[in-house]
Parts: structure tokens; sequence; C-alpha cells
């Protein structure tokens, strides 16, 4: 039974036709996007709005969405109406656990470019950014990731209450990008593996996509930085961070304390009825966490 289910939800992905996603680029690009979405189209919606906005150089987009019920799929399905052109892979209603991994796996692996960039639905993109120029310094400096989130404005960890965690001890490079060891960071700059918008090499994730244990997008973060950390790798950013993360609620376990008043089912209200996250407001934001305890505003949307 199980086979049939993965089967049924991976047919898409893999006899579908589609047109690359670029955001707003034109020349040939080498990183896929993969998204995860649990219950909240608002907060996605923000994202892709804030991707479309201000991303390059993504090839492909996939997103990856459970939906507990089926007014929270209507609502992915006004996202996915307002942005045709990536595609959306539902998890199915009866064993949306057992589909994850074959899911990721297929999406990360659905085309032969080199990188990918997992990103998490309550993420809003903040500035500009070329993710060509991200490869290239990746390579360049042979880094393990290169980070979105942070910049010298980090200084602080907003899990489990806000602690100071600058940046650890690194240097500049003459394009202005920022290199640091992860052994000698502390907090989030600690972390090597994340899911909050940092570019990777697929064939260096290959053997933990593929072979570690995970069901979500909670435990593959916590079983790939468990299993596959390693203090000795750098890690690579910009000057200033060009994202945040807005953490409004809590969907399943977590880690990361939430904005209380946001509960999922009163943001898909709000959604329902027009209104959107207004992304403006964070532009160019000087955070000094890469999650951010700020209250937005909405605003109603043209679709």
């Amino acid at each position: 039974m199980f086979r049939l289910i993965v089967l049924l939800v991976l047919l898409p992905l893999v006899t579908g036709s589609c047109a690359p996603y670029r955001f707003q680029d034109k020349a040939p690009s080498q990183v896929d996007a993969v998204i995860f979405s649990y219950n909240r189209p608002m907060q996605l919606y923000a994202l892709l709005e804030s991707m479309e906005k201000h991303v390059r150089g993504i090839y492909l987009a996939h997103v990856i969405y459970r939906a507990s019920d089926e007014n929270y799929a209507l609502g992915y399905r006004k996202v996915s109406n307002r942005f045709p052109h990536i595609l959306f892979h539902r998890q199915s209603t009866i064993a949306p656990l057992l589909d994850f991994k074959p899911l990721t796996i297929a999406s990360v692996f659905a085309t032969n470019t080199p990188f990918v960039t997992f990103i998490v639905d309550d993420i809003i993109v903040t500035d500009d950014v070329d993710l060509t120029e991200c490869t290239s310094a990746l390579e360049k400096y042979n880094a393990w990731g290169f980070y979105l989130r942070f910049g010298k404005n980090i200084t602080h960890s907003y899990a489990r209450g806000l602690f100071a965690s600058p940046p650890p001890p690194g240097r500049d490079t003459t394009e202005g990008f920022f290199i640091w060891r992860f052994g000698e960071g502390r907090g989030d700059w600690s972390w090597a593996n994340s899911l909050d918008m940092a570019v990777y090499r697929k064939s260096n994730l290959k053997p933990f996509i593929t072979r570690d244990i995970y069901n979500s997008p909670n435990t593959m973060e916590v079983a790939w930085q468990t299993h596959a950390s390693n203090p000795n790798r750098s890690g690579i950013c910009f000057q200033s961070s060009k994202i945040i993360n807005l953490p409004l609620n809590m969907i399943g376990s977590t880690f990361t304390r939430a904005l209380k008043g946001y509960p999922p089912e009163l943001l898909l209200h709000k959604f329902f009825q027009g209104y959107k996250i207004d992304i403006s407001q964070f532009h160019k934001i000087r955070n000094r966490s890469p999650h951010v305890d700020y209250a937005p505003t909405f605003t109603l949307r043209d679709d």
C-alpha cells in the first residue's frame, strides 16, 4: 500500500512538464529550491512573493506541503495559482510522514543542477540576492555552504530565548563575503546544516539525503546536523543577512519560540479574506538574529 501511495505522490515529479522558474533571472541558473510548508498558506505566499521580488539564480522551485484538511489545501491552491511556475507537491493525508523523504529526494534530484537550497515557509527575503554569486563564492573558497541568514549584523540567537552569539572569528574576502569555521561559532553560527536558505552542493548532500532517517523538516534538520556535522568545515555569507525567519506560530514540534496570537487557523481565515503579509516592512531590515520577533502588518492581495 505504501509503495502505491509514494508512486501516486511522486508521479507529477517524474512525468510532469514545466518551465524553469528563474525569479527574474535570464542567465542559466545552477540552484534548485526545495521549500517546505505545513498549514501555512499565508506565510508561504509571503515567502514566494519576497523571492519573486528579490531572488535571482533559481532554476526550478518545488514546494512540498502538508495540509491537515481541505481548507488548508484550498489555501495552498490559491498560492499555487498565484505562482504557477512553481511545482507544488502535496504530502498524502494517509501517510504524510512516510512520503516526506521520498518527495524530498525526488525534488532535490529532479534536475542535474549542481546546487540546492532548502527553505522553510516562515522565511522572508529582505534584500536582493543573485544565487550565482553564492555558488561562485562557494566554489572559489571551498566552503560547505553559502548562508543567506548570516551576516555581521547577526549577533544574537532567538532559539530558547534571545542570547548573544556574535560572529565568530573569520575573514573578509575581497568580494565582500565573510568566511568562518563552524567549530568556532556559537549558537546559530555553529550550525552547518540548515533548512534556512543556505546553498549546498547536491553531491555533498546525497549520502545524507538518501540514507538517513527523517520524516519532516524538523527531523530532517536535526538528523542532518547530528550525523553530518563537521566543526572544521567553513561557511560563507554576505556582510549583511538577506533573509529573516518570522516565527508567527509553531507547527508540530520545534526548538524555536513563536509569537503569540497568530494560530494557523486565524492566518488562514485572513488569507481567505484576501489579505497577505506586507513584505515591504522587512525590506533591508537590520535584524540582529535570524528569527525576528515582529508582529507584521497585513495588506490586501490583488489576486
